[in-house]
């Protein structure tokens, strides 16, 4: 009976960790789940209920642009522990990072398709989106079949730090032209950018 009380217990523990979905029991992601739902919704004025919460991801932001710093535009080099949240409307994903009381809507995501149906948009890209797959997958610990390629669109940038500044890297004045890329994997989306040079997880993905 004892045994049979635990293995009720321990699914129960499983099922409520499910509902909780990528957020799980930390209330500081939850918090910043809320916190970017609420945001996106005022943006676009929509109820917040049109809008989910697909995951939260612990982030530590280099400047205080929280990851989403424009072309042209200069911010001081601070380090913020936050959160990136993905969130979901209709037919598109959306990224709102979450630092304290601050959150900043960063880019449109739209739904991951089969990468066999893309195109190729530049010299060199396949490597680069391969070079993407390998290095999310060593740092997630899966196979990179598991992860998926979304969508790829040109970007320009103000400098060789591809909008990933951080306090290790020095700048090379621009632009620089190159790619975003979104790669799907364990119910999130991450995001890499890359000039066909380099290619970084920007926000940075913690190895795992």
């Amino acid at each position: 009976m004892k045994r049979l009380a635990a293995s009720a217990l321990f699914a129960m523990g499983v099922l409520q960790m499910s509902q909780a979905g990528s957020q799980g029991t930390d209330p500081g992601a939850i918090a910043a789940g809320e916190l970017a739902r609420t945001k996106l919704a005022r943006e676009l004025g929509a109820a917040p209920d049109a809008i989910r919460v697909v995951s939260v991801q612990a982030t530590t932001f280099r400047d205080a642009s929280l990851g989403c710093r424009r072309p042209g535009t200069a911010t001081a080099q601070v380090i913020t522990e936050g959160y990136t949240v993905t969130l979901e409307k209709g037919s598109e994903h959306r990224r709102v990072n979450v630092a304290g009381s601050r959150a900043v809507i960063c880019d449109v995501v739209p739904r991951y398709r089969d990468p066999g149906r893309m195109p190729a948009r530049a010299s060199g890209l396949d490597k680069i989106t391969v070079q993407a797959r390998e290095d999310l997958a060593a740092r997630l610990h899966i196979e990179p079949s598991q992860i998926r390629i979304g969508k790829i669109e040109p970007q320009r940038w103000a400098d060789d730090t591809l909008g990933c500044a951080t306090p290790e890297k020095a700048s090379t004045d621009g632009p620089v032209a190159g790619f975003r890329l979104y790669l799907f994997a364990k119910d999130q989306i991450f995001t890499y950018h890359t000039d066909l040079t380099q290619v970084m997880p920007c926000p940075p993905v913690e190895d795992r």
